[in-house]
């Protein structure tokens, strides 16, 4: 005879089963459509602002630079098993998706608690930013991912246009960008007129 499992149980095991990548694409998705690029930006922003850089498979150079297929996976297989959902406009957490990101977060340990609040300010400091412009800091302060990407050049020229609060990109220091993530201090980018 099968065993039932109470919701709360299902919450716990299935929240034990999450691998570092499962966790922390849970963590970054939402109630609300988050593109791919979007998804794949914000983790590797988090692990290089956070230190974590070592815990996501696969995060190197690919065409859009910074790319881990490690995440990649984890959103597929979160799809498959029910925890997200999929459109033409991103990833999405079903009904039970968002029942296990707050049980991951008030339940579990204070780490998700505190990799959510993080996750979350840099989430605010890039609300406004469009995608393009999200690839284009990326690749501006962590280059070091983007060696090899295919979209070398058109990055670099649209960064060389770019402001952020109406500094030129080129002038803006790491370490400041990345205190904007920290507080999760508004972002805003612009373009020059040449």
């Amino acid at each position: 005879m099968p065993t039932e499992y109470t919701e709360c149980q299902m919450l716990e095991y299935d929240a034990e089963d999450l691998s570092y990548s499962d966790a922390l694409v849970m963590l970054i998705a939402d109630d609300r459509s988050i593109t791919r690029t979007r998804l794949q930006k914000i983790s590797l922003l988090y692990d290089e602002v956070y230190g974590e850089s070592t815990k996501i498979p696969g995060n190197s150079a690919y065409f859009f630079e910074g790319y881990s297929d490690g995440i990649d996976e984890s959103a597929e297989n979160l799809v498959d098993t029910g925890m997200l959902s999929e459109s033409r406009e991103g990833y999405m957490h079903t009904l039970y998706g968002s029942k296990l990101k707050e049980y991951m977060i008030n339940k579990e340990s204070g780490r998700n608690k505190d990799r959510s609040e993080r996750i979350e300010c840099i989430k605010a400091a890039l609300s406004d930013v469009p995608d393009r412009n999200i690839v284009g800091l990326t690749y501006c302060f962590y280059g070091e991912s983007a060696v090899n990407a295919g979209i070398k050049c058109s990055v670099e020229r649209l960064n060389s246009h770019s402001e952020m609060g109406g500094i030129p990109l080129s002038e803006i220091k790491k370490d400041d960008f990345e205190e904007h993530l920290r507080k999760g201090t508004e972002i805003v980018i612009t373009s020059r007129k040449i």
